[in-house]
């Protein structure tokens, strides 16, 4: 690009020269004698303000001589000797000279400064920048390829930059680069570069060829970017989308598994229901196949409402030891089942801890179902619990086959299965410990895993700190309540309203095997009907109705004066916290997630307070 500006400097130095020429000639009659020259100052500053200095001193040359020539008495006679006459010609060299050198000045200056706006900009952006000559000898790198590569440019100049990539790529890469400097075209490869940790990383290298008029390159302009996390960024979407697919593959296999255990209970009935020990069997496989949805279910909306931080603890002192009896009390059929042997050490004073109950026992629950679950048939399983300074140690151990060392961190990520063969006897989504792990995170505590290898059993601790503040022990609070339900119910009335009548209906049943006076209705429109005339003392009302909601039904219900102290239940299948408040906004009491075991509708109904209490939620 410069050699085309400085040829047509001379070009314009000529034309330009020519041209003020004409004009001076032309205006002879009006122009004095002294200023011959003036007018060529033009054609001097137009060659060397596209030229510079070499096409400035051009133009001077030439308009002196044209000058003296055609201009300066007597004409068309070339007399050099015309200087001695007068200082003009003298002058204008001098004049004309001073404007090449300030134009060539200019020139530098400008090319200094768009130079240092490149290597500002290079400097700048992210991407490690470098040139090299028309052969391929790089002989600039920007500041970012130094901090980068932790190298000097003594090292990587020339060639020296080879260094840096893997030797075993290195001929390849070599072999690219040459052909691409050979034929002038454009370069661009994925290569691994080592940063200056000695880490080799990935980067996408782009060269393009700067080309001169005649199609010849001057030079190379290339760049290096890391691509390095996007890669990792890649690979990690693709393992979890395989994690997603497998995921959702054992979760219709573990959906499936307790429905068809119900399936053929049911199938099965009408042939031993007059079998009471068939019945007793066939009844507690289908309470066991139910409560394992439920989980699965429950715990599938933790993770949920986990991962949008929408999970609120409800904190209060507790005893270590009523949460580990909480948990074993969920877990005891499966281990009764499996033939388990469970062996519970507990301190001999009450170490109490500020957290959520519900959210403890779930993690002591998860961690023991997770044990009995793999330690299988005949298996021992003991939980310990001691005090650690100011902090509450709990010790889950079993004797089953063991957590492979490089499992023991990852089996607390979500959906992570220690064995994901078809063959593996244990069921699960994989989210139990994930939940184990947040729920404790959120106490302040920590959980870690052990495991001495494959067939060694394996061992969970949880660490949470320690309330230090004396409080009652409450587990004989806890069995002074457990025992009320001893006492006989008083005869509520109840309305249960579902579009599910079937789920209606059967409900209702089950409560007037418990001696309550239950009715089930199938659509809200008459359930408003039969509440105004009947006025019943409980309402269940599912939500997603069609024609009229639960919550539309609950709110003409709170508009009635005389409805005010109906104790009104949302039981429904939605038990997010927006559907808590909204609830609560249609005049709820009471929020429960289906399914609800009996037995805490009769807890609800024999603990029935008078009038209106404030909104809870609750799954069972």
């Amino acid at each position: 690009m410069d050699r085309i500006q400085k040829l047509l400097g001379y070009v314009i130095a000529v034309v330009a020269s020519l041209l003020v020429l004409v004009c001076r000639l032309a205006l002879s009659d009006v122009l004095e004698r002294q200023a011959e020259l003036l007018p060529f100052v033009l054609a001097v500053t137009a060659a060397a303000w596209w030229g510079g200095l070499l096409p400035g001193l051009c133009a001077t040359v030439l308009s002196v001589l044209l000058g003296i020539y055609f201009i300066i008495p007597p004409p068309n006679q070339l007399q050099i000797q015309a200087l001695a006459d007068g200082l003009n010609a003298g002058i204008f060299v001098i004049v004309g000279t001073t404007i090449s050198l300030l134009c060539e000045a200019l020139h530098a200056s400008r090319r200094r400064e768009t130079e240092s706006q490149f290597r500002t900009l290079a400097d700048s952006i992210p991407q490690l920048v470098w040139m090299a000559r028309p052969d391929g000898e790089r002989f600039w790198f920007n500041k970012r390829w130094y901090d980068y590569t932790g190298t000097t440019f003594e090292r990587v100049k020339g060639f020296g930059w080879q260094a840096l990539r893997d030797p075993e790529e290195l001929p390849e890469i070599c072999e690219s680069w040459n052909r691409a400097v050979k034929a002038g075209n454009e370069w661009e490869q994925t290569i691994r570069l080592r940063r200056k940790d000695g880490e080799m990383r990935w980067n996408i290298v782009r060269a393009v060829p700067v080309k001169n008029a005649r199609g010849e390159v001057e030079c190379w302009f290339g760049t290096n970017t890391d691509i390095q996390d996007r890669i990792e960024i890649e690979h990690a979407l693709k393992n979890a989308d395989s994690c997603k697919d497998q995921f959702l593959a054992t979760l219709a296999h573990e959906l499936r598994n307790p429905l068809a255990s119900i399936s053929n209970a049911v199938q099965l009935w009408p042939a031993v229901r007059n079998d009471p020990d068939e019945v007793r069997h066939i009844w507690h496989i289908m309470e066991r196949q139910v409560r394992q949805m439920s989980r699965l279910i429950d715990d599938l909306l933790d993770v949920s409402r986990i991962t949008r931080g929408q999970i609120t603890l409800l904190p209060q002192p507790v005893d270590a030891a009523f949460l580990i009896n909480a948990a074993v009390e969920t877990v005891q059929p499966l281990m009764t089942d499996l033939r388990q042997r469970l062996t519970v050490t507990l301190p001999d004073e009450p170490l109490f801890i500020n957290g959520d109950v519900a959210r403890l026992t779930q993690v002591f629950s998860n961690i023991l179902n997770n044990s009995a679950k793999y330690t299988g048939q005949n298996g021992e399983i003991s939980i310990h619990v001691s005090r650690d300074d100011d902090k509450v140690v709990f010790k889950f151990r079993d004797n089953g086959p063991g957590i492979p060392a490089h499992m023991l961190e990852k089996i607390f990520e979500m959906f992570c299965q220690v064995d994901d063969t078809l063959g593996r006897s244990c069921g699960g989504l994989g989210i139990g410990l994930t939940l184990v792990k947040r729920f404790v995170d959120l106490h302040g505590g920590t959980v870690v895993a052990h495991s001495e290898g494959v067939g060694k059993g394996s061992e969970f601790v949880v660490t949470l700190p320690m309330l230090h503040a004396p409080y009652q022990d409450r587990r004989s609070d806890h069995s002074e309540q457990t025992s009320e339900h001893s006492r006989p119910v008083p005869a509520h009335r109840v309305l249960i309203v579902d579009d599910d009548l079937e789920t209606a209906e059967m409900l209702a049943k089950l409560l007037r095997s418990r001696r309550w006076d239950a009715t089930a209705l199938g659509d809200g429109f008459t359930a408003l009907e039969w509440i105004r005339a009947r006025r019943p003392d409980v309402v269940f009302l599912d939500i997603g109705m069609p024609g009229i909601s639960g919550y539309e039904v609950a709110r003409k219900l709170r508009e009635d004066e005389d409805l005010e102290e109906t104790f009104l239940v949302a039981l429904t299948g939605y038990g997010q916290p927006d559907d808590l408040r909204l609830a609560r906004e249609a005049g709820f009491n009471l929020h429960l997630t289906k399914p609800v075991r009996l037995s805490s509708l009769d807890d609800l109904l024999f603990k029935l307070p008078v009038g209106r209490m404030s909104i809870h939620s609750g799954a069972v």
